[in-house]
């Protein structure tokens, strides 16, 4: 669930970087946002990766078995 999120997010501000990427005049502006590009990119990779090999978070309950409760109490 977060990786996906982290997904949505990177490719969100890519995105934004790309479409604000030619209003920038300074070359120092550019440099900035090169990073920005590259920070997005290994954001996306990393949430790539994450979807991958992370456990599956929906797998069921953990630590209790599911057995029935018996009512006598034996």
């Amino acid at each position: 669930m977060a990786a996906r999120v982290l997904l949505r997010i990177g490719i969100g501000l890519l995105i934004m970087s790309l479409l604000i990427r030619p209003a920038i005049e300074t070359p120092h502006g550019m440099m900035g946002d090169n990073f920005a590009i590259i920070a997005c990119l290994a954001l996306i990779a990393t949430a790539a990766l994450g979807m991958k090999f992370a456990p599956d978070e929906q797998g069921g309950p953990r630590g209790r078995s599911e057995q029935p409760q018996d009512p006598d109490g034996a």
